[in-house]
């Protein structure tokens, strides 16, 4: 980029912008980064809390710098960003893991946990890792977590529960405090996705060649879309997924699956966009599978499993 772009680049309005974008953007700190805008983010944890929100990296990325990118010139975009977990006026990495090691509780509760999360995160625990944002826990792990907890202390932890748990030492002394038992259990993927669902397939196979043959004549002529390689489609169950780099992705592997591999066919979508009262009927008869990574993980998983 050239010195006469670069001058051009408002860093103190591009903080203020995104700071307006989202309401969980406590603090932000823009700098330049080979000449383009990259951004330093402090979260505001205690409205996190109050409103259940687990996955903050997803809330930070697709509500604040990608809703921020979308309005902004392009010399202007946020190509890059980072979530700390302290204050951006008192943030001290070293002080903060100097810290973290000469104050670690002393006992077996809290060895066990940190044993735990230290065999599903690459990253070392220390008493205030941040589970997400330090420790990178997904929502996959999240949910081996909370049956690590019931099964090894008896305590049932949901996510409304966790997202006021997201530090190590909260977790811990919850756990501490509110334990029936004490103990190490094994956990895996076989038992989880076991367990019976309530819930039943919906299959609409000609709601969904309603919509093959309406979007696949759109998107050959606007988008010029070819396809290739549906014969590789294996004849037993499998899972596409895609790269997501369109809202429209869905609805392309929908438009140019062949028939009977459509008929047969689930999507999952996000029930916070087609769980509303309008959109979840059309939801639950075109194979959609709602799912909330910030509500009921697991019954989400559970959900997604029952077509395979």
């Amino acid at each position: 980029m050239s010195e006469k772009n670069t001058q051009q680049i408002d860093i103190v309005k591009i903080e203020k912008v995104l700071l307006s974008t989202s309401k969980f953007v406590k603090e932000a700190e823009i700098t330049l980064k080979e000449g383009k805008p990259f951004a330093v983010i402090y979260p505001d944890f205690d409205l996190l809390r109050k409103e259940d929100v687990i996955n903050i990296e997803e809330e930070i990325k697709w509500y604040a710098v990608e809703l921020y990118n979308i309005e902004a010139e392009q010399g202007n975009k946020i190509t890059g960003y980072v979530i700390v977990t302290q204050p951006l006026s008192s943030r001290s990495a070293e002080e903060s893991t100097k810290g973290d090691v000469e104050s670690e509780p002393d006992d077996e509760i809290y060895r066990e946990l940190k044993k735990y999360l230290g065999s599903v995160s690459t990253y070392p625990v220390f008493h205030s890792s941040h589970l997400e944002l330090d420790l990178e826990l997904d929502s996959l792990e999240y949910v081996m977590l909370f049956e690590f907890v019931e099964k090894s202390f008896g305590l049932h932890l949901d996510e409304k529960a966790f997202s006021k748990l997201m530090v190590m030492n909260d977790l811990y002394l919850w756990v501490k405090n509110h334990r029936k038992r004490s103990g190490t259990a094994e956990v895996n993927w076989r038992d989880v996705l076991k367990e019976k669902s309530k819930e039943k397939l919906v299959y609409s196979p000609w709601v969904m060649m309603i919509w093959k043959y309406a979007l696949l004549p759109f998107f050959k002529l606007y988008l010029r879309l070819k396809v290739s390689g549906t014969e590789n489609l294996p004849d037993s169950p499998f899972i596409i997924a895609p790269t997501h780099h369109s809202m429209l992705d869905g609805f392309v592997v929908l438009a140019t699956l062949p028939s009977p591999v459509l008929k047969k066919s689930f999507f999952l979508a996000y029930e916070g966009e087609f769980g509303t009262p309008r959109l979840r009927p059309v939801a639950k008869y075109s194979q959609m599978l709602l799912i909330d990574v910030d509500k009921n993980i697991k019954a989400s998983l559970q959900r997604t499993a029952l077509p395979l």
